[in-house]
Parts: structure tokens; sequence; C-alpha cells
């Protein structure tokens, strides 16, 4: 684990279109896979695939598109495909996006760890409100360890209140 981004690059073979690699990600011990930053750089010609990450690990590329089927013609469609697409958002089932809802405290935390492509901790980052069988708790704990999210004054996290904007 490092204290800054490292970056990797990775050589695309010349048969593969540039254009259908959607984001790199980490392979876990586990077989899960994970998205870290990533982009198509060209040198000389030649494309690669330049994955920043905070640990040593094993890394793919993958073509994962995704089209959120309630997206057409909002304004941010392009954008919430492509974070969809990047295995940053997941949607809320169905293929939808439901893109004029509020996101909770939780689903920010899940969205930001996965963004900047964080491991997430087992733990809940010792919260009384967020229980380890949560399905944020990992994320909650993670951004609680970068330093990203905190809780409130009285020690609570909220996960399920909408996050506000000064937040």
């Amino acid at each position: 684990r490092f204290s800054a981004y490292v970056e990797r690059t990775i050589a695309l073979p010349d048969d593969v279109d540039p254009d259908r690699i959607t984001t790199g990600v980490v392979v876990e011990q586990d077989g899960t896979v994970r998205h870290v930053p990533t982009r198509i750089r060209v040198v000389d010609g030649k494309y690669y695939a330049v994955i920043n990450s905070l640990t040593n690990s094993t890394y793919t590329v993958v073509w994962h598109p995704v089209a959120f089927t309630d997206m057409t013609g909002h304004w941010a469609k392009a954008e919430a495909d492509d974070m969809g697409s990047r295995m940053i958002l997941g949607g809320t089932g169905d293929g939808r996006f439901l893109p004029d809802r509020e996101i909770s405290r939780a689903e920010f935390a899940a969205i930001v760890v996965r963004a900047l492509g964080l491991g997430r901790d087992q733990e809940a980052g010792n919260f009384p409100d967020v229980r380890e069988s949560d399905w944020y708790a990992g994320a909650i704990g993670t951004a609680r360890e970068y330093g990203l999210m905190i809780g409130h004054d009285d020690g609570t996290f909220r996960p399920e209140e909408s996050i506000t904007r000064e937040q």
C-alpha cells in the first residue's frame, strides 16, 4: 500500500480496439474486480492503458459498456454511462439510474471509494449506526480511513440520510 498513486502502463496489443477499453481493474485474490483510475494514452502510434493505484496488485483492462435505460435525453447521460462502464456507478437495478433522486451518505461514500479505486476495508469505521453486515460498511470505513468523509458531531454516520451539498 502506497501513500500516493503509482502509475502503471499496460501496452495494448495491436489487435485491440482502444475504444473498447472502459477501465482498468484490480483482480482481487478472490477473483472479484474493482475499478482503478485509468486512461488510454497514445505514444508513437501505440496505445497504452495507464492505470493509477495505491497498491501492488494484478491488473487488467476490461470492456464493460453500460447504458442506463432511463438516461435518454438527460444532460448527464454520457457521464453516468461512463461511470457505470468504469464500475463506479451501479445504478438502482434493472438498468436504471434514476438521475433526479437524492443520494444517501452511504451511496456517496461507495461512489467516492470506487471512483478513487480504493480497496474496501472490512470494518465500518467505528460508527454505532453502521453494522459490519451493511452493504456500505466497507466503503464507509475506507472513506473514513482516507479522510474523505467523517461522521456527525454525535459520533454517528447516518448512512441513510441524504447527503447535502455542504457535506
